[in-house]
């Protein structure tokens, strides 16, 4: 939504019909169901691609074709990943120990391209230098488990043995947590390039 405010068409796509059935509408945004690699957009006739949370899926190669072909020359490619939330100390360890012990064999070796920053991630793209970013939210612990339960490790946990595994950590989250809404923050890695 936020780039709506800037550019007079904004093109929405995900690979899920039941994402895009959920998205807010805006005047200024379209939705399509369309995979990263066939966009179904024409060529050169977009001014800024972006990828929230999403490159680490993508078959990269077949993706930077599609970007490079609907990209306007010199357009922009951004793409970022969001990194491990920051609450609070004691919180912090819990959510680590809920990540790398109790769902961290469930997670996709695809996450790592994540974890790593990026930073060894194949971008072939002119490289534009990024301020360090990161994202902020106001949170109960019931909205920190709600997004825990989002995550794909957790999905395959819960086909795996029938069970949420945000049933280990929810009572000590919500001790620690308290009953006040908290400050969330999570540092972005970015990757800003032109084509």
């Amino acid at each position: 939504m936020g780039l709506a405010k800037h550019f007079e068409l904004v093109v929405g796509t995900d690979a899920s019909a039941a994402q895009v059935s959920i998205a807010r509408p805006h005047p200024n945004v379209t939705y399509r169901v369309a995979l990263a690699d066939d966009s179904g957009l024409a060529d050169r006739s977009v001014d800024l691609v972006t990828v929230a949370s999403a490159m680490h899926w993508f078959d990269l190669p077949s993706f930077y074709d599609e970007a490079r072909r609907v990209l306007v020359p010199r357009g922009v490619l951004a793409a970022w990943g969001y990194r491990e939330a920051r609450v609070a100390p004691g919180i912090d360890e819990l959510l680590r120990t809920f990540q790398n012990e109790i769902v961290g064999e469930y997670w996709s070796p695809r996450i790592r391209i994540v974890a790593q920053g990026y930073e060894r991630l194949d971008f072939p793209f002119d490289e534009i230098a990024c301020p360090a970013m990161d994202v902020t939210a106001k949170w109960e612990a019931d909205d920190m488990l709600g997004f825990l339960e989002t995550w794909s490790a957790s999905q395959s946990y819960f086909e795996a043995r029938g069970v949420r595994a945000t049933t280990k950590i929810a009572c000590e989250l919500a001790a620690q947590w308290g009953s006040s809404a908290r400050h969330v923050r999570w540092p972005l890695t970015a990757l800003f390039g032109r084509a």
